[in-house]
């Protein structure tokens, strides 16, 4: 399956770097520019790879990738990539699991990263400047029912938040959902 999207928000948000007079905020001060347009683009898709029995559309493996990007004056996270692989139905005593394993980066807005530089030769000071956090997930997908699934996973984080100095770390979560 492919899906290509835009959402436009008209209520706006914040500026990150420009304050009402059009100036940056971390020279000028101020207030942010208010009401800025929120907006943005997705791109997703899913395609089957490889299915081991052709009479069996429960098992398959297949691969996707995802794509963001939004308006980067307004939004903290201004792109984030997906691709990964999905296996479905690999074990035949499970036949709704799923398995899958994907790789995924954020990037930081411009227009965040523009103010902190600003800043950082406004005063002298030494704020670290973001730029891409990125992440490595494996998940498990166990099917309690057709309709109930039970989603575990692990994460390692690289650069977290974007910053190039923080520590990795490993994250455990469940995920899970309901179909009605």
């Amino acid at each position: 399956s492919y899906t290509v999207g835009a959402w436009y928000q008209t209520r706006g948000g914040p500026d990150l770097f420009l304050n009402r007079e059009g100036l940056p905020l971390t020279v000028a001060g101020g207030v942010p520019l208010a009401d800025r347009e929120r907006s943005g683009l997705y791109g997703v898709a899913v395609q089957e790879l490889y299915r081991p029995n052709p009479a069996n559309p429960l098992a398959s493996l297949s691969a996707f990738v995802r794509v963001t990007m939004a308006n980067s004056s307004t939004s903290f996270i201004d792109r984030q990539e997906t691709i990964g692989f999905v296996y479905k139905g690999f074990w035949a005593a499970r036949p709704l699991d799923w398995i899958g394993f994907g790789i995924g980066q954020s990037h930081a807005s411009h227009g965040l990263a523009q103010s902190i530089q600003r800043a950082n030769l406004l005063d002298g000071g030494v704020r670290p400047i973001p730029g891409y956090e990125r992440v490595l997930e494996v998940f498990y997908s166990l099917a309690l029912s057709p309709d109930v699934v039970v989603r575990p996973n692990i994460q390692f984080i690289n650069r977290p938040g974007g910053f190039s100095g923080r520590t990795d770390i490993l994250v455990f979560g469940v995920k899970s959902g309901v179909t009605f």
